[in-house]
């Protein structure tokens, strides 16, 4: 999964449980078991899984569904000055996941020296002046939060692929919008090209 996909499935599963009654929902995690023998919330990291489940049971409406639960989580904007799109991230624990990432010093450093130029892991602690012991552990979060992604690989001696990363953003902005703190991000293009999320989003 990619790493947008990653962090906006977070809030998915609660925004399905708001959006769909009782019954259903039961039905669907029942499904979502049968099928796949995952809960919702793990489905809901898999947005495909849960893509195909929802299909079954409302057919092509299941497009409007989900952009109804993605609209509740962000939306995507395109910039009046320049051609660019920004995903407004609206959720109030994606927003929280992304202030305490900023707000954490060497995980703001370790986001920053990987705008637009991926790195192996050993590059990004020593540009960072991070120790290895707390360094690999805050890059492991800050993957498993959806704030890196994988992106290209170095191949050593011996014939391993060791991967680089890069975070998904290239700008980010906080922002307040009807009394709410909202988080704006402009996505990479990596992160956008690998997500089946977004294009869900743009064609709302």
């Amino acid at each position: 999964m990619s790493g947008v996909d990653n962090l906006l499935s977070k809030s998915a599963g609660t925004a399905i449980k708001d959006n769909l009654g009782e019954k259903t929902l039961q039905k669907i995690e029942k499904r979502l078991f049968e099928k796949y023998g995952i809960p919702l919330s793990q489905a809901a990291e898999d947005f495909p899984k849960l893509d195909s489940v929802l299909r079954e049971f409302f057919g092509l409406a299941a497009i409007a569904l989900e952009k109804t639960i993605l609209n509740n989580i962000c939306t995507l904007e395109k910039s009046k000055e320049m051609d660019e799109e920004w995903l407004t991230i609206k959720d109030r624990f994606l927003v929280r996941t992304i202030l305490e990432a900023l707000s954490n010093k060497e995980k703001k450093k370790i986001l920053t020296s990987l705008i637009n130029t991926p790195h192996l892991v050993i590059e990004i602690l020593d540009m960072c002046d991070v120790s290895e012991n707390n360094g690999f552990k805050i890059i492991e979060e800050l993957i498993r939060d959806g704030l890196l992604i994988e992106c290209g690989f170095m191949t050593t001696t011996d014939g391993r692929k060791i991967s680089k990363y890069i975070v998904i953003f290239k700008d980010v902005k906080k922002d307040i919008v009807n009394n709410k703190i909202v988080i704006k991000v402009k996505l990479c293009n990596e992160a956008l090209t690998a997500s089946s999320i977004v294009p869900l989003i743009r064609s709302s």
